[in-house]
């Protein structure tokens, strides 16, 4: 991107006191260039409130379980403090290499970070930590190459027109794969997103479903304004962005200040543990109790048939117990193979049979009257236990 510098007699005497002073500072803005300058400094300025913000406060009494309800947040507080890499061009939008290293972080930074994030989150809330592997070997990368587009847009002279060439292709690289790696982790937040939508009744997991949903839209709007960016190469275009996501992360920051899982805290942190683990903390359930847990279980879900319910909860399964919630998952996860697991196979069960009495029935008809809310979701789940 080529830009005029002035050069009239009014501002020779300015330029030449400047001559010696820093890059940043050899040239004097235009009109224009204060806007796109003020456009960043305000995206800058959002993303060190959010920083600070979910740095110094976690509200109570969730602060005591930060692991548990705030899994991300220490990772979302150095991402957003990264926002400060883009200040060579907030200082002076006018130079070229400030501007090459400020889509670098656009087509790179942003998509990777919000894949990070989310993975961290949701990760852990499924258990699920392949995505840190990948990740290391991008951030790798990634940091190599923005660390070289930094030196070259503080530092003078350290770049010639080849390696212009060489650092733009491999920003474009880069920008590809990172986005590919957003994609690749949201649509393993979908697949789990859809899994809750379609069984309609919550699981052990506690997946936060109306959050991953709002979540999952943000980070597709995310990566519009990105490539919105990247194919009109334009400054106005990213300072409209900058202005534009400014206040999406106060949005984010807002959404984020609550915990997005169990309300009541106390059974939050009752997690279902081993039979190992529970006999070395002496609060294992006697052979005895496990027993008449599982009697209570199968009256509740199978004699009442309470399986057939398309809205089943563990807490109704609870409830009707009369053992407490630790027990109760416990015993779903050591003795009946999982709450999803154990209802959806007396479901799978019983569409069979019905389909049998009723071989006129509609696959619409077998689903509903089976405890799915359609088809689809029969389907997913047979492919899921394998039935």
């Amino acid at each position: 991107m080529q830009r005029k510098y002035a050069h009239d007699s009014s501002h020779n005497y300015i330029i030449r006191c400047a001559y010696s002073a820093p890059k940043h500072l050899k040239h004097m803005l235009t009109l224009t260039e204060h806007y796109l300058s003020l456009a960043l400094f305000t995206y800058i300025f959002s993303c060190l409130t959010f920083a600070a913000v979910r740095w110094f406060h976690a509200c109570r009494p969730y602060d005591k379980w930060p692991d548990y309800y705030y899994p991300g947040r220490k990772l979302s507080v150095l991402v957003f403090l990264s926002a400060l890499i883009m200040l060579p061009y907030a200082l002076n939008p006018a130079d070229n290499d400030a501007w090459v290293l400020l889509k670098g972080c656009f087509m790179i930074l942003l998509p990777f970070y919000c894949a990070v994030l989310m993975s961290k989150y949701f990760g852990t809330v499924k258990q699920w930590n392949k995505w840190k592997r990948h990740a290391v070997y991008l951030i790798v990368t990634f940091g190599l190459t923005i660390a070289a587009l930094l030196i070259v847009a503080i530092v003078p002279g350290v770049q010639t027109a080849r390696h212009r060439n060489w650092l733009q292709l491999l920003i474009a690289t880069e920008g590809i794969v990172s986005v590919l790696f957003t994609i690749y982790c949201l649509m393993k937040i979908y697949r789990w997103l859809q899994e809750v939508n379609d069984e309609n009744y919550s699981n052990e997991d506690d997946f936060p479903e109306q959050f991953a949903s709002r979540m999952i839209w943000m980070v597709l709007f995310y990566l519009v304004v990105v490539w919105t960016v990247v194919v009109t190469d334009s400054p106005v275009v990213i300072a409209v962005a900058n202005v534009v996501l400014a206040p999406l992360n106060i949005y984010l920051l807002i959404l984020v200040l609550h915990p997005q899982r169990k309300n009541d805290y106390e059974e939050a942190i009752q997690e279902p543990i081993s039979t190992v683990e529970a006999e070395e903390r002496g609060n294992a359930p006697t052979a005895a109790t496990v027993d008449a847990i599982v009697n209570s279980i199968r009256k509740v879900v199978e004699t009442d048939r309470r399986y057939l319910d398309p809205h089943l909860a563990m807490k109704d399964v609870v409830d009707r117990c009369g053992f407490g919630r630790t027990y109760v998952s416990w015993v779903f996860k050591n003795k009946l193979g999982g709450f999803f697991h154990y209802v959806n196979t007396l479901r799978i069960d019983y569409a069979q049979q019905y389909q049998k009495e009723h071989p006129m029935a509609t696959l619409d008809e077998v689903a509903s009257a089976s405890g799915f809310t359609n088809r689809q979701s029969l389907y997913r789940v047979r492919k899921r236990l394998g039935k």
